[in-house]
């Protein structure tokens, strides 16, 4: 999706992503025909945005803003270290 901007929206393409990924395609076919697999994705998708999540990849801490987006592995080493440095300064 990301680095082909392959349309996973698309059941052939959802089915040949799947497919090089080793995932039977029976599991897809059955995912696709089950509406509450659907309503979940769903659902899931509007708890993420309601969270603030507006971008992929998304990192969310619980009380910080989510971060989006790909982050450079140092500055993601910082934001923990800050994390863990104000967490163990609240105990």
């Amino acid at each position: 999706m990301f680095r082909e901007l392959r349309d996973i929206s698309d059941p052939a393409e959802l089915r040949a992503a799947a497919r090089a990924a080793g995932v039977p395609e029976e599991l897809v076919d059955r995912a696709l025909a089950d509406p509450a697999l659907r309503d979940r994705v769903f659902a899931e998708h509007q708890g993420a945005l309601d969270a603030g999540v507006n971008g992929i990849p998304a990192l969310v801490v619980p009380g910080y803003a989510p971060v989006t987006g790909a982050i450079p592995l140092d500055v993601l080493r910082r934001a923990f270290a800050e994390v863990v440095d104000s967490r163990e300064a609240r105990t």
